[in-house]
């Protein structure tokens, strides 16, 4: 498996920071722990984005199996995905995801909330 960071240089406030740096952690953990069912080989994406708007983007990807079909975000069964849930909405910010090929979480937020 391999990692693939891309992340650009942002000054992010604490109180945006520590949600943001929780929410990376719940979905490569996620990534790392389902992604790729019996050592599958396969890649997972991390990145960080500026965006012209003053907000960013942070994608969290893989190619792996994707996401169970009876897995529903936002309100999923797991501890996990609700507080990713409950942590972008303590930032103000929008989780988008896309299940196929592998799974993909893209979270838009503002600099300072």
């Amino acid at each position: 498996m391999s990692l693939d960071l891309a992340v650009d240089d942002v000054e992010i406030e604490v109180g945006t920071a520590i949600p943001v740096a929780l929410i990376v952690n719940e979905l490569l953990s996620n990534a790392f722990k389902h992604a790729f069912p019996g050592h599958r080989p396969g890649s997972i994406t991390l990145r960080l984005q500026t965006l012209a708007d003053g907000c960013y983007r942070l994608t969290v990807a893989d190619d792996g199996v994707g996401m169970p079909a009876g897995v529903h975000f936002p309100g999923g069964p797991t501890m996990g995905l609700e507080l990713v849930s409950v942590l972008a909405d303590q930032i103000d910010g929008v989780v988008e995801l896309t299940r196929e090929p592998g799974t993909r979480f893209v979270l838009t937020f503002a600099a300072h909330p």
